[in-house]
């Protein structure tokens, strides 16, 4: 996933992705952390994000329609060295069972 700064306070992410059975895509989307559902292209499972962020964390939810299919919730560590990536369900924000955590590298 690559994100950067958009104009307005939002954000602008692409995500490629490989399945097992082979192919590939990508994914856009460009919201702002207000919690309103943005347009989501490449990925004919959902077609919408919404973004929310506290002092501590963003969670996103990617839903298909008013259906809510995924979630995830950012941490990045206080020294700025570790990014933590949590799946969380996303009607709850309960943490389900993947944890991805990225290091910075110099």
């Amino acid at each position: 996933m690559r994100c950067e700064i958009a104009p307005h306070g939002a954000i602008a992410c692409t995500t490629s992705r490989v399945p097992v059975n082979g192919g590939a895509s990508a994914a856009h989307f460009t919201a702002r952390y207000d919690g309103r559902k943005y347009p989501v292209t490449g990925v004919p499972e959902m077609d919408n994000v919404a973004l929310r962020r506290s002092a501590h964390a963003v969670i996103a939810v990617f839903n298909k329609g008013a259906q809510p299919i995924y979630g995830y919730r950012i941490e990045p560590s206080a020294d700025g060295r570790h990014l933590t990536i949590h799946s969380i369900d996303p009607v709850t924000y309960r943490t389900l069972y993947s944890i991805v955590r990225y290091d910075r590298v110099p």
